[in-house]
């Protein structure tokens, strides 16, 4: 938010001069207005906005974080919230009712239109994440039998009502799916011609209990503006819009990089400064407790051959290095998994093509590094007293191979891991989190100190 401009609003505000504030509302994109106020107290936000068009009062309150929506809808009475949910697009207005208070949904639903409350319900009875979730009911179908003149004519009466009217889906007397039309194709066709004539029947569609997710994929895959949603008997019932597959995007991509850090729960709609301590705690407390769990069984294994390690001190020197190099070789191969499997450039089916190429690809690593610190061991550490029989080839031919050895597991579990996730419907995220490095990191030090023993006898 440009500093500037809010101290400016802040001025005007302070000033009541709202007749200024009326026109940066108007002249403005609604987000930029929404980003201005949201700072405010809702009384004050309250009072700017609900002097402006319905519509546009709507689409600046929709900008709003959740958070101070619900602030703001606790300040109007049920007559204003009435007019205000009538004015929101259908999407948005499902999601606004399934965030606001369940005595205050009741009268409002009451109180609107039947067209209106029969699209909420439609709306709101599928499941959360699928497709039908995050559609809306606005745009424009039209009948195959349609001239071209006629269709033109229709959508210029629909089209102040509509989100998005660049396609025109194509529909039968029963409303299935045969095709759509962008307006570039109707301007351009004979104004005699049909529709049946001038559509593209090789339409793109998505099924109404798929994954949201696949829906945005579908939407960026093919460059399009919309994506039609479809039921068991391919009749439409909503698009999702190109701006909503951005938002399911983003909450993805949000989501990975949580699941990456290990935190839960949280809450992307809220700001960080606007999130409790305690909201923040819980967040991050269970991943933290369970690699805690993690370092102990770690910890057992260095104590298990404690022994070992008080007859070769060098052998706690390079602990550290091997945890990391594995650490990372497993992430690299999650990351690399992971991306390809939110792409679907693979599936489950691809899973000994993906695991053969990720071995091939840690045994070339495995060389590379393995001599690496078989050459850091030998020409650094040379001068260190080792017991009778070892000597430094040796121990650093061990250190060298249980490197290499701990490159090739870890990367192939970093590879397996996201696969198997997927089968379970896990978000294969959870895998790159923490839990992935302390997993390598126990099978790590056994493969280290069992080899130990095995090559050095100690």
């Amino acid at each position: 938010m440009n500093p500037v401009l809010q101290s400016e609003i802040n001025n005007l505000i302070q000033n009541s001069d709202y007749e200024t504030l009326d026109h940066f509302c108007r002249e403005s994109i609604p987000m930029v207005v929404a980003e201005s106020l949201s700072v405010f107290p809702p009384e004050e936000i309250l009072k700017v906005i609900s002097r402006q068009e319905p519509a546009l009062m709507a689409r600046i309150f929709c900008d709003l974080p959740v958070d101070v929506q619900l602030n703001v809808a606790g300040k109007m009475d049920n007559s204003a919230l009435v007019l205000l949910v009538t004015w929101m697009d259908p999407d948005d207005r499902v999601d606004f009712l399934k965030d606001l208070p369940g005595d205050r949904v009741g009268p409002i639903m009451r109180s609107l239109a039947k067209a209106e409350r029969e699209d909420i319900r439609l709306l709101s009875s599928y499941e959360e994440g699928t497709a039908g979730s995050v559609m809306t009911s606005d745009y424009v179908a039209l009948k195959a039998s349609l001239t071209v003149k006629e269709a033109t004519s229709r959508i210029r009466l629909e089209a102040p009502d509509k989100e998005s009217i660049y396609y025109s889906y194509i529909i039968d007397d029963n409303r299935t799916l045969l095709g759509f039309i962008s307006l570039k194709n109707i301007i351009m066709a004979n104004p005699k011609d049909l529709l049946s004539q001038v559509m593209h029947d090789n339409i793109v569609s998505v099924g109404v209990n798929e994954d949201k997710h696949e829906a945005a994929r579908i939407i960026s895959r093919y460059d399009l503006i919309a994506v039609p949603v479809v039921d068991e008997e391919n009749r439409i019932v909503g698009i999702i819009t190109h701006d909503d597959a951005v938002d399911i995007i983003e909450e993805e991509h949000s989501d990975d990089l949580d699941m990456i850090a290990g935190l839960t729960n949280i809450d992307d709609d809220t700001s960080y400064l606007k999130t409790s301590v305690w909201s923040n705690y819980r967040s991050r407390v269970i991943w933290l407790a369970l690699m805690v769990f993690m370092g102990l069984i770690s910890g057992a294994v260095i104590q298990k051959f404690s022994d070992a390690l008080s007859r070769m001190m060098i052998l706690t020197v390079y602990i550290p290095m091997l945890g990391g190099t594995g650490g990372n070789s497993g992430s690299q191969a999650s990351a690399v998994v992971i991306r390809a499997l939110g792409t679907g450039s693979i599936t489950i089916k691809n899973f000994f093509a993906v695991i053969w190429k990720e071995f091939r690809v840690s045994l070339l690593l495995a060389v590379t590094l393995g001599i690496l610190t078989f050459v850091r061991v030998y020409f650094f550490s040379g001068s260190q007293i080792f017991p009778p029989g070892i000597n430094i080839v040796t121990v650093s031919v061990t250190i060298g191979l249980a490197l290499a050895i701990q490159v090739i597991t870890a990367t192939i579990l970093g590879g397996i891991l996201p696969m198997i996730a997927s089968v379970f419907k896990i978000d294969p995220a959870v895998v790159a989190s923490p839990a992935l490095s302390s997993i390598v990191d126990i099978t790590g030090l056994l493969i280290y100190f069992n080899l130990a023993r095995l090559i050095l006898g100690i």
